[in-house]
């Protein structure tokens, strides 16, 4: 599951959101719980990679941190790309709880969240201290990391213009302004070619690849999980995804976890490191 097809299947997500955010059918426990332990699986194995990283670089001659460094970038490029696809289902699950006036979903959704942008805020730490590559060997990262943040801001820009969602944006106001042209363009055209214009230029911003993410297994099962979710009928006029579903659709057997995925800490001595049914109650619902 290569970059493109992560943010493919973050605009699919975005489109059909409305079976999620209005629908009344209680959502699968046992997918929920799916995301979240896979998604905190996930962040163990990035941060357990930054940390590595930064240990071995101070103890190496300067001559191997680019070969360090080569090794490291998929992982941060993971790291980048996979936002889009956290933010954007996370925004869904909390619409969900604000437009039915619930609590199960939303701090589910910010506790990945928060444990991305850990990962995160690492990445970019990386990236603006280390002095001993050059700009040319940053570039593309970077370049990538633009990019996330701009399609993830418009493919949150309804769910941010028709629900309180701001703070899953990186730029609430950019997301609004995307928003209101959704809005508006849906209304004139057929929603399919909206979509169908939007699939277009992401396709020209991730480019198809062959490499697979350094996770991909857990890549696979966070988005099987987040699939799951969906009313069976959600899918049924695909339109112009029609192409994504079909390499995602049926979802596989969910295979034994790998023994080197480190189980997440269920502790509740750090007030983010708790069981996912204390993540459940945690929250009491909004008023107002």
């Amino acid at each position: 599951m290569n970059n493109r097809q992560t943010v493919e299947i973050a605009a699919l997500i975005s489109a059909f959101s409305p079976h999620i955010v209005e629908g009344r059918v209680p959502l699968p426990t046992g997918m929920l719980e799916k995301f979240w332990d896979r998604s905190q699986r996930r962040t163990k194995l990035w941060l357990m990679a930054l940390t590595r990283y930064q240990r071995q670089y101070a103890s190496v001659a300067p001559d191997e941190h680019l070969q360090m460094w080569r090794d490291l970038e998929p992982i941060l490029e993971e790291i980048f790309v996979s936002e889009v696809l956290t933010r954007v289902w996370c925004a869904a699950l909390t619409a969900r709880d604000q437009a039915q006036a619930t609590h199960s979903h939303e701090p589910i959704a910010r506790n990945v969240l928060l444990g991305h942008l850990d990962a995160r805020r690492r990445a970019l730490q990386l990236l603006v201290t280390d002095t001993t590559l050059g700009i040319e060997h940053l570039t593309n990262i970077d370049r990538i990391r633009r990019r996330v943040e701009r399609w993830t801001d418009l493919m949150l820009g309804h769910l941010v213009e028709t629900y309180q969602v701001d703070d899953f944006a990186f730029d609430s106001v950019r997301a609004r302004e995307f928003g209101a042209q959704q809005l508006l363009q849906s209304s004139e055209r057929p929603r399919d070619q909206v979509w169908v214009l939007l699939l277009v230029g992401l396709r020209m911003a991730f480019p198809e690849s062959e490499i697979a993410p350094p996770h991909e297994l857990l890549q696979e099962e966070i988005v099987s999980s987040i699939l799951a979710c969906f009313p069976p009928a959600a899918f049924q006029a695909a339109g112009p995804f029609k192409p994504i579903l079909e390499r995602r659709i049926p979802t596989p057997v969910e295979p034994n976890p790998p023994q080197d995925i480190p189980t997440p800490v269920t502790s509740t001595s750090n007030p983010n490191l708790i069981s996912f049914l204390e993540l459940r109650h945690r929250q009491p619902p909004r008023h107002g």
